[in-house]
Protein backbone atom coordinates (compact mmCIF):
# COMPACT_ATOMS: atom_id res chain seq x y z
CA UNK A 1 0.00 0.00 0.00
CA UNK A 2 1.36 3.34 -0.95
CA UNK A 3 0.73 6.13 1.51
CA UNK A 4 -0.68 9.16 -0.27
CA UNK A 5 -0.82 11.72 2.51
CA UNK A 6 0.57 11.76 5.99
CA UNK A 7 -0.25 14.85 7.95
CA UNK A 8 1.34 14.82 11.37
CA UNK A 9 1.02 17.94 13.48
CA UNK A 10 1.95 18.65 17.07
CA UNK A 11 0.40 22.06 17.19
CA UNK A 12 -1.79 23.56 19.90
CA UNK A 13 -4.79 21.74 18.41
CA UNK A 14 -3.47 18.43 19.95
CA UNK A 15 -4.57 16.08 17.23
CA UNK A 16 -6.10 12.65 16.88
CA UNK A 17 -5.87 10.48 13.83
CA UNK A 18 -8.66 8.73 11.92
CA UNK A 19 -8.44 6.71 8.74
CA UNK A 20 -10.18 7.32 5.39
CA UNK A 21 -10.06 5.59 2.01
CA UNK A 22 -8.50 7.68 -0.81
CA UNK A 23 -8.69 5.42 -3.84
CA UNK A 24 -10.52 8.07 -5.90
CA UNK A 25 -8.05 10.79 -4.94
CA UNK A 26 -5.15 8.57 -5.93
CA UNK A 27 -6.66 8.12 -9.39
CA UNK A 28 -7.20 11.86 -9.81
CA UNK A 29 -3.61 12.59 -8.89
CA UNK A 30 -2.37 10.09 -11.45
CA UNK A 31 -0.22 8.04 -9.12
CA UNK A 32 1.22 4.95 -10.88
CA UNK A 33 -0.18 1.70 -9.64
CA UNK A 34 -2.90 3.42 -7.69
CA UNK A 35 -5.73 1.39 -9.17
CA UNK A 36 -7.05 -1.22 -6.79
CA UNK A 37 -5.18 0.20 -3.83
CA UNK A 38 -6.27 2.11 -0.79
CA UNK A 39 -4.40 4.60 1.31
CA UNK A 40 -4.78 6.43 4.59
CA UNK A 41 -5.45 10.10 5.16
CA UNK A 42 -4.57 11.44 8.59
CA UNK A 43 -7.41 13.82 9.44
CA UNK A 44 -6.91 16.29 12.24
CA UNK A 45 -9.40 16.63 15.05
CA UNK A 46 -9.02 18.49 18.36
CA UNK A 47 -8.95 16.60 21.64
CA UNK A 48 -11.88 17.25 23.93
CA UNK A 49 -11.71 19.68 26.84
CA UNK A 50 -10.11 18.06 29.86
CA UNK A 51 -7.73 15.97 27.76
CA UNK A 52 -4.36 16.48 26.11
CA UNK A 53 -2.49 15.25 23.04
CA UNK A 54 0.13 12.67 23.94
CA UNK A 55 2.91 13.29 21.41
CA UNK A 56 4.61 9.97 22.13
CA UNK A 57 1.52 7.84 21.47
CA UNK A 58 -0.14 10.28 19.04
CA UNK A 59 -3.44 10.08 20.88
CA UNK A 60 -5.62 12.05 23.25
CA UNK A 61 -5.48 11.23 26.94
CA UNK A 62 -7.69 12.44 29.76
CA UNK A 63 -6.24 14.90 32.28
CA UNK A 64 -6.03 13.85 35.91
CA UNK A 65 -8.00 15.06 38.91
CA UNK A 66 -7.98 18.86 39.39
CA UNK A 67 -6.36 19.37 35.99
CA UNK A 68 -7.39 21.20 32.83
CA UNK A 69 -6.02 21.18 29.30
CA UNK A 70 -2.83 23.24 29.10
CA UNK A 71 -2.39 26.22 26.80
CA UNK A 72 -0.41 24.25 24.21
CA UNK A 73 -2.77 21.26 24.28
CA UNK A 74 0.07 18.81 24.86
CA UNK A 75 -0.07 18.74 28.64
CA UNK A 76 -2.42 19.40 31.54
CA UNK A 77 -2.21 22.29 33.99
CA UNK A 78 -3.54 22.42 37.53
CA UNK A 79 -6.83 24.24 37.99
CA UNK A 80 -6.55 27.75 39.53
CA UNK A 81 -5.65 27.63 43.21
CA UNK A 82 -3.63 24.40 42.89
CA UNK A 83 0.07 23.64 42.46
CA UNK A 84 1.76 20.53 41.10
CA UNK A 85 3.41 18.29 43.71
CA UNK A 86 5.07 14.87 43.80
CA UNK A 87 2.31 12.31 44.29
CA UNK A 88 4.00 10.19 46.93
CA UNK A 89 5.28 12.93 49.26
CA UNK A 90 3.39 16.15 48.52
CA UNK A 91 6.72 17.89 47.92
CA UNK A 92 6.49 20.78 45.41
CA UNK A 93 7.51 19.47 42.00
CA UNK A 94 10.42 21.88 41.45
CA UNK A 95 11.95 20.92 44.80
CA UNK A 96 11.50 17.21 44.16
CA UNK A 97 13.05 17.31 40.70
CA UNK A 98 16.08 19.13 42.08
CA UNK A 99 16.44 16.29 44.58
CA UNK A 100 16.09 13.64 41.89
CA UNK A 101 12.40 12.85 42.37
CA UNK A 102 10.56 10.46 40.06
CA UNK A 103 8.29 13.16 38.56
CA UNK A 104 4.98 11.37 39.21
CA UNK A 105 2.78 14.29 40.15
CA UNK A 106 -0.69 15.45 41.11
CA UNK A 107 -2.33 18.80 41.75
CA UNK A 108 -2.70 19.90 45.36
CA UNK A 109 -5.00 22.66 46.60
CA UNK A 110 -3.48 25.75 48.21
CA UNK A 111 -6.93 27.10 49.00
CA UNK A 112 -7.64 24.18 51.33
CA UNK A 113 -4.70 25.43 53.41
CA UNK A 114 -6.00 29.04 53.39
CA UNK A 115 -3.13 29.91 51.07
CA UNK A 116 -2.69 30.89 47.42
CA UNK A 117 -0.28 29.66 44.73
CA UNK A 118 2.98 31.49 44.14
CA UNK A 119 3.24 33.27 40.81
CA UNK A 120 5.41 30.48 39.40
CA UNK A 121 2.95 27.86 40.73
CA UNK A 122 5.66 25.99 42.62
CA UNK A 123 4.51 26.50 46.22
CA UNK A 124 1.59 27.69 48.36
CA UNK A 125 1.96 31.05 50.11
CA UNK A 126 0.10 32.68 52.99
CA UNK A 127 -1.32 36.20 52.80
CA UNK A 128 0.60 38.44 55.23
CA UNK A 129 -2.24 40.08 57.18
CA UNK A 130 0.15 42.56 58.80
CA UNK A 131 0.49 44.29 55.43
CA UNK A 132 -3.21 44.19 54.62
CA UNK A 133 -3.01 41.09 52.44
CA UNK A 134 -6.10 38.96 53.10
CA UNK A 135 -7.03 35.43 52.14
CA UNK A 136 -10.64 35.25 50.94
CA UNK A 137 -12.30 31.88 50.50
CA UNK A 138 -12.86 31.10 46.85
CA UNK A 139 -10.25 33.61 45.64
CA UNK A 140 -7.01 32.34 44.11
CA UNK A 141 -5.00 35.47 45.00
CA UNK A 142 -4.48 37.55 48.15
CA UNK A 143 -6.70 40.63 48.33
CA UNK A 144 -5.23 44.06 49.13
CA UNK A 145 -7.07 47.01 50.74
CA UNK A 146 -9.15 49.24 48.49
CA UNK A 147 -8.35 52.57 50.15
CA UNK A 148 -5.35 53.12 47.86
CA UNK A 149 -3.41 51.46 45.04
CA UNK A 150 -1.38 48.47 46.23
CA UNK A 151 1.12 46.13 44.59
CA UNK A 152 1.15 42.51 45.72
CA UNK A 153 4.68 41.19 46.19
CA UNK A 154 6.07 37.78 47.12
CA UNK A 155 9.84 38.40 47.01
CA UNK A 156 12.06 40.76 48.97
CA UNK A 157 14.56 43.18 47.43
CA UNK A 158 17.15 40.39 47.09
CA UNK A 159 14.76 38.11 45.24
CA UNK A 160 14.09 35.72 48.14
CA UNK A 161 10.54 34.55 48.73
CA UNK A 162 8.93 36.36 51.67
CA UNK A 163 8.74 33.95 54.63
CA UNK A 164 5.46 35.35 56.01
CA UNK A 165 3.66 35.23 52.70
CA UNK A 166 2.57 37.71 50.06
CA UNK A 167 2.52 41.36 51.09
CA UNK A 168 0.50 44.39 49.99
CA UNK A 169 2.73 47.42 49.39
CA UNK A 170 1.10 50.79 48.84
CA UNK A 171 2.01 52.42 45.55
CA UNK A 172 3.55 55.92 45.58
CA UNK A 173 1.30 58.92 45.11
CA UNK A 174 -0.30 59.18 41.66
CA UNK A 175 0.54 55.63 40.69
CA UNK A 176 -1.52 52.47 40.39
CA UNK A 177 -0.96 48.73 40.32
CA UNK A 178 0.51 47.76 36.97
CA UNK A 179 -2.09 45.63 35.14
CA UNK A 180 0.72 43.73 33.40
CA UNK A 181 2.52 42.88 36.64
CA UNK A 182 0.60 43.02 39.93
CA UNK A 183 3.87 43.10 41.87
CA UNK A 184 4.76 46.53 40.50
CA UNK A 185 3.34 50.04 40.56
CA UNK A 186 3.01 52.18 37.45
CA UNK A 187 2.77 55.95 37.25
CA UNK A 188 -0.64 57.23 36.15
CA UNK A 189 -0.56 58.03 32.43
CA UNK A 190 0.15 61.44 30.97
CA UNK A 191 -2.80 63.68 30.19
CA UNK A 192 -3.37 63.50 26.46
CA UNK A 193 -1.92 66.59 24.81
CA UNK A 194 0.27 67.50 27.81
CA UNK A 195 4.00 67.02 28.30
CA UNK A 196 4.56 66.92 32.06
CA UNK A 197 1.03 66.66 33.45
CA UNK A 198 -0.33 63.31 34.52
CA UNK A 199 -3.57 61.81 35.73
CA UNK A 200 -3.87 61.42 39.51
CA UNK A 201 -4.88 58.28 41.36
CA UNK A 202 -8.27 58.38 43.08
CA UNK A 203 -8.72 55.80 45.85
CA UNK A 204 -12.44 56.53 45.84
CA UNK A 205 -12.80 55.59 42.17
CA UNK A 206 -9.99 53.03 42.22
CA UNK A 207 -8.36 54.42 39.10
CA UNK A 208 -6.38 57.30 37.63
CA UNK A 209 -8.54 60.39 36.99
CA UNK A 210 -8.11 63.90 35.62
CA UNK A 211 -6.31 66.45 37.81
CA UNK A 212 -8.06 69.64 38.86
CA UNK A 213 -8.60 72.13 36.04
CA UNK A 214 -6.22 74.65 37.62
CA UNK A 215 -3.44 72.05 37.50
CA UNK A 216 -3.70 71.65 33.73
CA UNK A 217 -1.44 73.57 31.32
CA UNK A 218 -3.05 76.42 29.42
CA UNK A 219 -5.00 75.19 26.43
CA UNK A 220 -5.05 71.56 27.58
CA UNK A 221 -8.26 69.83 28.58
CA UNK A 222 -8.47 66.43 30.21
CA UNK A 223 -11.04 63.76 29.48
CA UNK A 224 -11.16 60.98 32.07
CA UNK A 225 -10.45 57.42 30.89
CA UNK A 226 -13.97 56.37 31.91
CA UNK A 227 -15.43 58.87 29.45
CA UNK A 228 -13.31 57.46 26.62
CA UNK A 229 -14.18 53.78 27.04
CA UNK A 230 -16.18 53.45 23.82
CA UNK A 231 -13.51 55.25 21.80
CA UNK A 232 -10.67 53.19 23.28
CA UNK A 233 -12.54 49.93 22.67
CA UNK A 234 -13.03 50.91 19.04
CA UNK A 235 -9.46 52.15 18.56
CA UNK A 236 -7.83 49.04 20.06
CA UNK A 237 -10.56 46.51 19.19
CA UNK A 238 -10.84 45.28 22.77
CA UNK A 239 -13.55 44.98 25.42
CA UNK A 240 -12.50 46.88 28.54
CA UNK A 241 -14.07 45.34 31.63
CA UNK A 242 -11.95 46.85 34.42
CA UNK A 243 -10.59 50.21 35.52
CA UNK A 244 -7.04 48.84 35.19
CA UNK A 245 -7.62 47.86 31.56
CA UNK A 246 -9.23 51.20 30.83
CA UNK A 247 -6.33 53.18 32.30
CA UNK A 248 -3.77 51.01 30.49
CA UNK A 249 -5.33 51.62 27.08
CA UNK A 250 -5.77 55.30 27.90
CA UNK A 251 -2.00 55.38 28.46
CA UNK A 252 -1.45 53.66 25.12
CA UNK A 253 -3.70 56.19 23.42
CA UNK A 254 -1.83 59.07 25.00
CA UNK A 255 1.41 57.70 23.54
CA UNK A 256 2.83 56.48 26.81
CA UNK A 257 2.92 52.87 28.02
CA UNK A 258 3.20 51.77 31.63
CA UNK A 259 6.66 50.87 32.84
Amino acid sequence: MRKLVELVSRSSLHLVYISAQLFLCALLLGIDGAEGTTTTLEVLKPCEDGSFFDTSGLECKVCGANEVTGSNGEECDCVPGYIRVVRSSGTPLATALEAGGDGFTECQSCLALDKVPSTDLTTCMACDNSTGATFVEGQTECICPTDAAYALIEHDATGLRLPDGKQCVQCPSNSWRDPLDASKCAECPRVEGAVDTFLVYSAEEGQCVCPEAEDLPEGVTCTAPSALQAQLEADFNVALSSADDLTFYYAEGAGRTTQ
